[in-house]
């Protein structure tokens, strides 16, 4: 749902495509974010669907979600917390309040009565977070999905958890400042290389250095006859 001035704007520039990612773009977003219900008020029919979004790489996302037990009235919620001052103040005294921990913390019997928050520093951090607790790995733009200001809210067995960039600066975002402040678009490319490294340095494979421009590497996929492969793995960053 967008406003009319908003498609106004974007309409005449809308991609034939991957238009999810395209919005992540820093002169595509303009500062914005989008407003999402915690539970969807939407669900897909996997029967109906078939093999889900993008030829199933979504089906278990897609499968999990589950719509309200019963119907809510939007228009009789008070959404005045949903402004963006007002919300920004709320975040910033959730996460001062929220009890920090460690990954290796995240494994142990968690308080559902309280919050806690975990900062991941690099995109190695999040994408193995992200495997653990079936979140997704994504990154665009350099951010994640959910991502506001690069927290990324999920829950662990009724817990609630907050994923904080560690870039996130609470005195930036209370002064309105724009969230790309916290992104920077290398980490698309260093992710792009922890993508590479699952599928052929992880899976005995390849067993030398794991970086596509490493020549014991490039005669690798030579000998295979895959360079083509290769080189569309060329412009990420080894980390």
């Amino acid at each position: 749902m967008l406003t009319a001035s908003v498609w106004k704007e974007l309409s005449s520039k809308w991609p034939e495509a991957y238009w999810d990612d395209w919005l992540r773009r820093p002169e595509v977003r303009n500062g914005r974010a989008c407003i999402r219900p915690e539970v969807s008020r939407t669900a897909h029919n996997m029967k109906v669907a078939g093999k889900g979004s993008s030829n199933g790489l979504y089906k278990t996302f897609l499968t999990s979600i589950h719509l309200p037990d019963s119907p809510v009235d939007f228009s009789k919620v008070n959404v005045d917390a949903l402004r963006k001052r007002e919300y920004d103040i709320n975040l910033v005294a959730i996460l001062r309040n929220a009890t920090l921990l460690s990954f290796e913390q995240l494994d142990g019997v968690l308080d559902t009565n309280t919050i806690y928050k975990i900062i991941y520093q690099k995109p190695r951090d999040f994408r193995s977070l992200a495997k653990k607790y079936k979140l997704m790995s994504d990154i665009r733009s350099g951010m994640a999905r959910t991502a506001y200001y690069g927290i990324v809210p999920f829950m662990i067995s009724g817990s609630r958890v907050y994923a904080v960039h560690g870039r996130f600066d609470e005195t930036l975002l209370l002064s309105g400042a724009s969230s790309s402040v916290v992104y920077t678009q290398d980490w698309d490319r260093m992710n792009r290389f922890l993508e590479f490294e699952e599928l052929y340095c992880k899976s005995g494979k390849w067993t030398g250095k794991c970086d596509p421009a490493d020549p014991g590497m490039i005669n690798w996929f030579k000998k295979r006859n895959r360079m083509r492969l290769l080189n569309s793995w060329t412009d990420v960053i080894v980390n």
